[in-house]
């Protein structure tokens, strides 16, 4: 704990050992931040690119195994391709926050993943309830999965938040705990909707292939974006439940809502099988065209959620990181959670 320099001259911050408190303080001996300079294509030099690079291109090889042999096992298979693009997100937000620091870092691992085993149990059996009793195809589109599936992804998390202990209070290991589940849960559906589409259709399975692992990247992302910003928030507020928090969460369920509702061709007919057949392409051009367009869309929305992330999560670089990250990376001391008077006057010392 203590004062330190977050990327602006002649100002230090106050840090509690595991967030910023948001206060900062003038510092005339704090020189002015070396000058960062941006390469031509830098994703190309780090690992996670190549972690997601390579998942995706194994992910197409077992699905375009699928299709010839009309067996779910490589769809299945697939997952494990997803599971390595899921490792490169991870890696990606490692380099700047520094994940393996925390004390407890295969500890956090291991409860994510519990949490998005019970993340997606949740989803699944709330979601398929729902519908077959209530819903329509369009309100489940632009309706259902956002609030529950956001919900069921910080589910266990924030329980942990609540009663897991100190350890899981600091905003670093909650946000690598939803990181892990967002994770847990994108690997599952997206081994569910690869799997399940050989019966759907002689081309389908390529659709699939080609679009849906980098749709899976929204999962961790997102809710990683409302992580930060929760755990952040109830660190300095002393409590779970905050206004930033449930705004966070709010913004992502919208925002997982029109992801979704974007990514789904969709064509109204009157009921859910019709529906969901109007989008399966008859011939091999067809999935191409739709499965490249799937993915283009797919990319699109996972760069500006990485952006989003990167909005919130930069808030948790710790002290010896910041010199090491770039302007966008450094913390810009927002004031979530804390009190409107301490934020007013937030400089101290």
């Amino acid at each position: 704990a203590g004062w330190y320099p977050f990327g602006v001259a002649q100002k230090k911050a106050r840090w509690d050992a595991q967030a910023w408190t948001g206060e900062s303080t003038d510092d005339p001996e704090v020189a002015e931040p070396a000058k960062w300079h941006h390469r031509l294509l830098p994703f190309l030099r780090h690992q996670w690119f190549w972690w997601v690079v390579g998942g995706w291109a194994l992910t197409l090889a077992l699905t375009a195994a699928q299709q010839p042999t009309g067996t779910h096992l490589f769809g299945q298979v697939a997952a494990v391709g997803i599971a390595l693009m899921m490792v490169g997100v991870l890696l990606l937000v490692d380099r700047h926050l520094h994940f393996r620091q925390l004390r407890n870092f295969w500890l956090l691992v291991g409860c994510g993943v519990l949490a998005g085993v019970v993340a997606i149990l949740f989803a699944v059996w709330i979601e398929r309830l729902l519908e077959s009793r209530y819903l329509t195809y369009a309100i489940e589109l632009y309706g259902l999965a956002g609030p529950i599936e956001e919900t069921a992804k910080l589910l266990v998390p924030v329980l942990l938040l609540a009663f897991g202990g100190a350890r899981f209070r600091d905003p670093r290991a909650g946000l690598l705990l939803v990181l892990v589940s967002g994770a847990v849960f994108g690997i599952a559906e997206g081994r569910g909707y690869i799997a399940g589409s050989i019966t759907e259709g002689a081309y389908y399975p390529m659709v699939m292939g080609v679009g849906r692992p980098p749709s899976e990247l929204m999962h961790p992302l997102l809710t990683g974006f409302a992580a930060a910003v929760i755990w952040l928030a109830a660190r300095r507020a002393d409590r779970v439940i905050t206004l930033a928090g449930v705004g966070a969460w709010f913004i992502a369920v919208v925002i997982h809502s029109a992801h979704d509702a974007s990514l789904v061709v969709y064509k109204p007919k009157t009921t859910l099988k019709e529906e969901f057949a109007s989008s399966i392409p008859l011939t091999m051009t067809e999935a191409l065209m739709l499965g490249v367009g799937t993915a283009a869309l797919a990319l699109i929305w996972a760069i500006l959620l990485y952006l989003l992330q990167r909005h919130s999560a930069r808030e948790l670089v710790p002290p010896d990181a910041v010199a090491t990250n770039s302007p966008h990376w450094r913390p810009q001391l927002k004031q979530w959670g804390r009190p409107r008077a301490a934020s007013a006057s937030s400089s101290g010392g």
